[in-house]
């Protein structure tokens, strides 16, 4: 976790109060300060944690029910989700799933993906380590043609 602004090196007056924040003097926090902290952490924290749990019981741990295969292939399921399935909170149960964990460390992926019959809806949703939506293929975004989509890490050149 990376935490910013946790010097305490700082000698200027701390304005702060425990409701706006933590505080910046180099005394101990306040049992309510600690509280802000934990909770600010704890919901920052969260997302990422349970991304990873997400994703090890689909890509890494061989031996989970819910295993899907490899990192970097596309993993489709000819079933839907029903409540047997609990690495994703609130799966639609009522829509076929494919699954692509993108280990984008030693180079990046192309997405290849092929044209849907017009009528029909689609969705390829792409989501960071954070479960932040950062774009959208589909019917609705980029319409049923198809099309190649390049995913790259960050730094990649």
């Amino acid at each position: 976790m990376m935490t910013a602004g946790c010097g305490g090196a700082d000698k200027t007056k701390d304005t702060t109060t425990a409701t706006a924040g933590p505080s910046t003097s180099a005394g101990a926090p306040s049992p309510e300060q600690v509280r802000t902290i934990a909770k600010e952490a704890y919901v920052y924290g969260f997302p990422m944690v349970d991304s990873y749990r997400i994703q090890h019981a689909y890509f890494v741990d061989s031996n989970n029910p819910e295993y899907k295969g490899p990192w970097n292939e596309v993993h489709s399921s000819a079933r839907v989700f029903t409540p047997a399935d609990t690495a994703v909170q609130t799966p639609n149960s009522d829509t076929p799933y494919s699954m692509l964990g993108a280990d984008l460390r030693a180079e990046p992926l192309v997405l290849t993906v092929p044209s849907i019959e017009e009528g029909r809806y689609f969705s390829v949703q792409f989501i960071d380590g954070y479960t932040y939506n950062f774009a959208y293929v589909g019917s609705r975004t980029t319409g049923n043609g198809g099309g190649k989509y390049l995913l790259a890490g960050p730094g990649w050149n």
